[in-house]
């Protein structure tokens, strides 16, 4: 029975690990997100100007990055 129990926790482990992993990946994400809505660039209607499509182009693809760390 002490048998079955051990070889049960690394697989508990190893997805609680994933969790946390994409927990933080998350909040990068949200904080990025956050970042990019805060600048003025990209709002135009309150007295900023519009940003480049480069600009947008980079931001965005900075934003699908942190959700795959790994690609």
């Amino acid at each position: 029975m002490a048998t079955m129990e051990h070889s049960k926790a690394p697989s508990i482990n190893v997805d609680l690990v994933t969790m946390l992993e994409k927990a933080i990946n998350y909040v990068k994400f949200l904080q990025l997100q956050v970042k990019v809505l805060a600048t003025d660039e990209f709002w135009p209607a309150q007295g900023g100007k519009a940003p480049e499509l480069s600009q947008v182009k980079d931001a965005l693809d900075a934003i699908l990055s942190s959700q795959h760390p790994n690609k």
